[in-house]
């Protein structure tokens, strides 16, 4: 049904309708009007906003840990990635977080990411414990990097990301799969070190 945390359009169009109703109605029965009956559209619209503003769903804190990756990846912030990934991190190379904490500094070591931008994000909930997002993104290197003197300056992402809660109730990334790179198929055991 209609969900009142995820946006604020249901109890915004609630309170229009009730305004429409109280006007009617103060309009029809003069003599029942109250001051009082005009506040309530005007509380309805400020619940909407309230809640929006105060609740994080689910949706909206992964599209955080979404843009919070893309934004310690562009300032090769390292300890940001970190605090990122899961404790049971695990995908198609990396067996373990540690594996992937060691590629991720070995690759960070050096300036090697210009810019990084988010072309689409796709996120599924059918399991609400373990969603994935599906994450198109464009990379563009520094020109001295080893990537852009040997493979090209920039590169366009397809990647998968599955989430699970942390201890402390945040979503952690719990795997990362490379699914496409310049619109070709693509794994991780394909990508060569970039450093």
């Amino acid at each position: 049904m209609f969900d009142l945390v995820e946006q604020p359009w249901t109890l915004l169009t609630l309170s229009g309708l009730t305004c429409l109703v109280i006007g009617t109605l103060r309009s029809a029965f003069p003599e029942k009007r109250r001051s009082w009956q005009s506040l309530i559209p005007l509380v309805l619209a400020l619940a909407a906003f309230g809640i929006d503003a105060w609740v994080a769903t689910d949706r909206e804190q992964i599209r955080d840990v979404v843009q919070t990756l893309l934004d310690a990846t562009e300032n090769e912030d390292i300890a940001a990635l970190v605090h990122m990934i899961g404790p049971d991190y695990q995908d198609s190379f990396h067996r373990d977080r540690a594996r992937l904490i060691q590629r991720i500094r070995g690759e960070l070591s050096k300036p090697v990411i210009k810019k990084t931008s988010r072309n689409g994000l796709s996120l599924d909930f059918t399991s609400p414990t373990a969603p994935t997002a599906l994450l198109g993104m464009s990379i563009v290197f520094e020109p001295s990097s080893n990537v852009a003197e040997n493979y090209g300056s920039s590169f366009r992402a397809v990647i998968r990301i599955r989430f699970k809660k942390g201890p402390d109730g945040r979503w952690l990334t719990n795997g990362i799969e490379i699914e496409q790179i310049n619109m070709q198929p693509i794994s991780w055991n394909q990508i060569p070190s970039i450093s």
